[in-house]
């Protein structure tokens, strides 16, 4: 969406409200007011800030013409936090920050086509094997945060990577902007938690175009079956069930453990995928929580393996093995981003600095 700063100044004569108690409000100063009437975007968190104030949506500051350029879909929050329109209009601020970026980006070309069949049980099964072999994971494996990053850049998605603003409970979300498909990740997300979020992501987009008049609870729940079979098949979850079937509770917490921190994802996820496949699991009332809080504590999040070493040159290559098609467009366009700009859309803080990163970008430009 454009931006149109001149609608605060609207605003604030029909509640008689002057600059200096708005910018006392959203915390910052008066000419930091004046510059978003006159055109400067406000920074998420700020435009959150106002927002929250006027108790408006964030599309109240802009233009209806591109409006209908960002599409959020109804996303999964951590925690079972119910999805509210709060939170996504909080995704809306955060992907409006990319507008530009996708209005400049090149069409992508074709993309992996899927199966839309009309047997719901038919469908789930074949799509999760497609998905499957797509993201390359071996026959029998779970799923590993690696290939469900290859997932992504088989279906031509961008993967974006941001530290969310609080209000955005969510490990990540799948939008559209300017048709481009895009799969916002929060870098704060430990990798056993990103695995199913990434896959759930991904039947979303693959879905987008298939499904209409769907009441989004339903979708979620038909998209958690679906990424459920993805992350954890049959042959696994019946090894895992035979190999604890007899076992007092103690036991089976243990090798629940074990199969987790071997095979890389979560203990909570495993004892769902039982229930997925129809699989009687042991000892149900266990509490794994406890057991799975301290198996991520030996696991990174996504920002610890993006930001690994503070060097522009580790962070592009890791960045181009996550996001392909992201870095791509980012080194075509590169030299119509500023380097603020830059900084912004690769979610860096102090630890690398956006001109090294702008630098090493247009290096490997140039050696491709």
């Amino acid at each position: 969406m454009k931006w149109n700063g001149e609608k605060i100044t609207g605003i604030l004569e029909q509640r008689h409200i002057n600059v200096s108690s708005l910018a006392k409000a959203v915390g910052v100063t008066r000419p930091t007011i004046y510059a978003w009437i006159k055109g400067k975007v406000p920074k998420g968190h700020d435009l959150l800030q106002l927002c929250n104030y006027f108790d408006l949506g964030a599309e109240s500051f802009f233009d209806d013409s591109d409006r209908s350029l960002i599409s959020i879909t109804a996303h999964r929050t951590h925690k079972n936090v119910e999805t509210t329109d709060d939170k996504r209009d909080a995704a809306h601020v955060l992907a409006s920050e990319y507008l530009l970026f996708f209005k400049q980006a090149q069409p992508f070309g074709i993309v992996q086509s899927l199966p839309n069949i009309s047997n719901a049980a038919e469908y789930i099964q074949t799509l999760a094997s497609q998905v499957r072999r797509l993201s390359g994971i071996p026959d029998g494996k779970p799923m590993t945060y690696e290939c469900a990053l290859e997932l992504l850049n088989q279906l031509g998605i961008f993967a974006v990577f941001r530290e969310f603003p609080k209000e955005i409970k969510s490990y990540a979300f799948y939008c559209t902007i300017c048709n481009h498909r895009v799969v916002f990740v929060n870098t704060k997300t430990n990798v056993l938690d990103l695995i199913f979020q990434l896959v759930h992501e991904a039947i979303h987009a693959i879905r987008t175009n298939q499904v209409s008049g769907v009441p989004d609870s339903d979708e979620e729940k038909f998209c958690d079956e679906i990424a459920c079979r993805v992350q954890f098949p049959y042959d696994y979850i019946k090894q895992v069930a035979t190999a604890i079937r007899e076992d007092k509770p103690s036991n089976v917490i243990f090798k629940l453990k074990e199969f987790a921190r071997t095979n890389g994802h979560s203990i909570y996820g495993l004892t769902k995928a039982f229930q997925c496949h129809k699989e009687n699991a042991p000892h149900p009332g266990i509490n794994v929580n406890p057991a799975d809080a301290i198996l991520k504590k030996g696991f990174p999040t996504v920002y610890d393996i993006l930001f690994e070493k503070e060097d522009a040159r580790f962070f592009i290559e890791r960045l181009s093995q996550f996001s392909p098609h992201f870095v791509r467009e980012l080194r075509t366009q590169l030299s119509g981003i500023s380097i603020r700009k830059l900084g912004q859309l690769l979610g860096l803080d102090t630890s690398i600095d956006a001109q090294a990163a702008k630098e090493e970008l247009a290096r490997t430009s140039s050696v491709k």
